[in-house]
């Protein structure tokens, strides 16, 4: 089972059919139809901060550490939640059926590398558009 480390302290993050199907799937990350066209659990967990903070409070509750999750929310950087997002993932995985499992982990590679790419794409227009301005 994937951990996440919050402070020092070990977070588990599990997921059950019974987490799937109503608080995940509630809070908007549809892992039970991973595979179903339209669905968008990658995109969400990469790029949906406001669902994966939703998530992230709920794993740290479980662990009863909601009141720490309050404190620090000014103190969390994109770093941490990269962190948080990537054992949760790992989870995800974990949680697929097996066969799927390898699919899974290039679906989320793949989705980096755009990711680092359109990034780039984007900071390079934007250094174009400064030089022009100059």
């Amino acid at each position: 089972m994937p951990v996440y480390k919050y402070r020092g302290q070990v977070v588990p993050i599990k997921i059950t059919y019974g987490s799937a199907w109503t608080t995940l799937k509630d809070k908007g990350v549809d892992v039970l139809s991973i595979f179903d066209d339209g669905n968008d659990v990658i995109q969400t967990i990469m790029l949906n901060d406001r669902v994966m903070l939703d998530i992230r409070f709920h794993y740290l509750k479980e662990a009863g550490l909601e009141d720490d999750f309050f404190n620090s929310i000014e103190e969390l950087t994109g770093n941490e939640m990269q962190k948080f997002k990537e054992a949760f993932w790992d989870e995800v995985v974990n949680f697929s059926p097996a066969p799927a499992r390898d699919t899974l982990m290039d679906f989320w590679k793949e989705a980096k590398k755009r990711l680092k790419s359109q990034r780039a794409s984007s900071e390079n227009m934007s250094s174009d558009s400064q030089e022009e301005q100059d």
